[in-house]
């Protein structure tokens, strides 16, 4: 089974990131947000821990471009889709 593993854009005022980082790429295929997109406390979140509609408007799309990216390997048997680039 093959799993799937991200970290939402968050607040920046959290600690020991790096940390949660290494341990989660030991389980799975992971992808932190907070090195993906760029996000502003201020303009994209409602509060520590809710994005605002601005915030959501670049999360989404990131995360179904991986989705989709991760459902057409597992559809290829792990061959990655020629046409389509890698998402990091």
């Amino acid at each position: 089974m093959r799993y799937l593993s991200y970290t939402r854009p968050f607040y920046s005022q959290y600690t020991n990131v790096k940390q949660f980082d290494a341990l989660m790429e030991g389980y799975a295929e992971y992808y932190n947000f907070n090195d993906m997109i760029s996000v502003n406390d201020s303009i994209h979140f409602y509060d520590a821990h809710h994005m605002n509609k601005e915030g959501v408007d670049i999360f989404t799309p990131k995360i179904v471009d991986i989705l989709e990216k991760h459902r057409a390997r597992i559809h290829n048997n792990g061959v990655p889709d020629p046409r389509k680039a890698d998402v990091k």
